[in-house]
């Protein structure tokens, strides 16, 4: 849509649109975090962190990737 010779510059703001309710993503559930992590190995969930622990064998592995 063009702005018309009527509009004002903040009445035409192409980048906005008015989103539907539909297009919003769904939090997953506890129970569905639960299971999607039990297919990961390594992560965990503590509250509302999902985090995973790297085991490295020497100072030399962390470096070595750097």
């Amino acid at each position: 849509m063009r702005p018309s010779a009527g509009d004002s510059p903040k009445s035409w703001r192409p980048w906005t649109r008015v989103a539907d309710v539909g297009d919003a993503p769904r939090p997953l559930s506890d129970r569905e975090i639960a299971e999607r992590l039990e297919q990961l190995p390594g992560w965990e969930r503590s509250g509302d962190t999902i985090t995973r622990s790297y085991g490295i064998r020497s100072s030399a592995d962390v470096t070595h990737g750097l």
